[in-house]
């Protein structure tokens, strides 16, 4: 209701990076950084009317300096109902409730919100890759056609989301060090 979307239509979050944190440190990417990605991203997913689109920046984004998630949201202004921007400040705590998809480039909300049974595509070697439990395409094309086909992309099978729930524990409570 906060944003007037169709409830008839599915939910995709779109959680970008930061634009100039770990810009280099992935074996491969399908965009050549993380402003390519989400540019890239905002451009398709405004030809795309059949689901609702939400973004929401990278809760330490300001740290960062250069350009930001909004900047790049109003370079492109989309008129679209079916597309918006979350305030900075909102937080999401509760969202998964929401949404029916999420899409990142490679942080922890490929595995958090597959842990919680709901689908991610990633665009991007992530730590937790080798899991299988995001989708991950290979290139553009892929990525682009699956950005087409989102509304049908199913939930996370029992094993996604049991291999998720195993990541993101031993990533906290075992494996933790300062930097992942």
């Amino acid at each position: 209701k906060y944003f007037h979307l169709d409830r008839n239509k599915k939910t995709v979050l779109i959680l970008p990076h930061a634009m100039s944190d770990n810009l280099f440190n992935n074996e491969w990417n399908v965009f050549d950084t993380a402003y390519d990605w989400y540019y890239q991203t905002i451009k398709k997913i405004s030809q795309i009317d059949n689901v609702n689109w939400l973004i929401k920046p990278h809760p330490y984004e300001y740290k960062f300096p250069g350009v930001s998630a909004r900047d790049i949201f109003e370079k492109l202004k989309t008129d679209k109902k079916n597309v918006n921007f979350m305030n900075e400040g909102i937080h999401i705590n509760e969202i998964h409730k929401f949404i029916d998809l999420v899409i990142t480039g490679n942080g922890s909300a490929g595995y958090q919100y597959t842990a919680l049974g709901i689908p991610t595509i990633t665009t991007s070697d992530a730590k937790y890759s080798n899991f299988k439990f995001t989708l991950s395409p290979r290139n553009k094309k892929e990525y682009f056609n699956l950005l087409r086909k989102v509304d049908k992309i199913p939930k996370p099978t029992k094993d996604m989301i049991k291999n998720a729930q195993i990541y993101w524990l031993s990533n906290l409570d075992i494996l933790y060090n300062s930097h992942g």
